[in-house]
């Protein structure tokens, strides 16, 4: 008899552990904002601006690597196109979700490999440190803010990193 109800308690505290309804909203939040990540990255790697465009806020601001481009959510669905193929490989790692009441921030780092045949002059192989912050409006996610930076990881990147800052006067010495 004891273990027929020990055997039910363990049916019970799994369904309550595994119940989405009873996730507590910063959890469901931090899933939800994940998802809509993922939707983000499959809508630019696969070059489908249409997929993108729900998805995005009205007043997005995307700051580029190195800051030399900063789009808007205009711009930034014109560009769409041009990534159909940017990247050969792309996997994003070391995730962290935060959520403070209607605004939700994804830090992530992105291992990249990218198409040489389309443009020589990108590196092949590149890392990157990327923050987005989304923020609700009308009870759903949008991303509001896209800062994408390099995270430097080798001492090749490192250098060709130093030198563009050096020869574009940003820094004076590259000891």
């Amino acid at each position: 008899m004891l273990k027929k109800y020990q055997s039910n308690a363990w049916i019970v505290l799994g369904l309550l552990l595994c119940n989405p309804l009873l996730a507590s909203d910063g959890e469901r939040d931090k899933a939800s904002l994940l998802e809509i990540d993922r939707q983000i990255d499959q809508a630019m790697l696969s070059a489908d601006a249409h997929a993108l465009e729900p998805l995005l806020s009205e007043t997005l601001v995307h700051v580029h690597v190195g800051g030399a481009l900063i789009d808007t959510k205009q711009s930034e669905l014109k560009s769409v196109p041009v990534l159909k193929d940017f990247y050969r490989s792309y996997h994003k790692d070391q995730i962290s979700v935060q959520v403070y009441g209607t605004t939700g921030v994804l830090s992530a780092f992105i291992e990249a490999e990218q198409n040489t045949d389309l443009n020589p002059s990108v590196p092949p192989k590149v890392r990157y440190h990327q923050v987005r912050v989304y923020a609700q409006e009308h009870q759903h996610w949008k991303l509001a803010y896209q800062h994408t930076t390099w995270a430097v990881n080798s001492q090749d990147q490192t250098n060709d990193v130093a030198n563009y800052l050096y020869s574009k006067g940003y820094v004076q010495s590259l000891k």
